[in-house]
C-alpha cells in the first residue's frame, strides 16, 4: 500500500528525520487501510522525536494516482 505514497520531507538536509518518516510509512500502513487513514498515527509517532512534526497530504495525481505527503519536521516549511 505504501508504494502509492511519495514523501517530501522538510527540511531537506535532515537525513535522520527523512529516514524516520520513511520507516514509519513503510511499516505502519496495515493491509486494508488507505494511507490517509494512518496519517494521524504516523504523525503522532514522529512527534515522539520531533514534537512539531506535521504531515500534509496532497491528493493523488491523475497521471499515476500517487499521493504525496509533505512532512514538516518543524511544523512548517524550513530550509535548514
Amino acid at each position: 500500500m505504501s508504494s502509492g505514497v511519495r514523501l517530501v520531507c522538510y527540511p531537506r538536509s535532515q537525513s535522520a528525520f527523512d529516514v524516520k518518516a520513511a520507516l514509519h510509512l513503510k511499516i505502519e500502513i496495515p493491509a486494508g487501510f488507505a494511507p490517509e487513514e494512518i496519517v494521524p498515527e504516523i504523525q503522532a509517532r514522529l512527534r515522539d522525536s520531533y514534537p512539531l512534526a506535521v504531515i500534509r497530504m496532497q491528493e493523488p495525481t491523475r497521471e499515476n494516482g500517487q499521493v504525496t505527503w509533505y512532512v514538516y519536521r518543524d511544523g512548517l516549511l524550513t530550509t535548514a
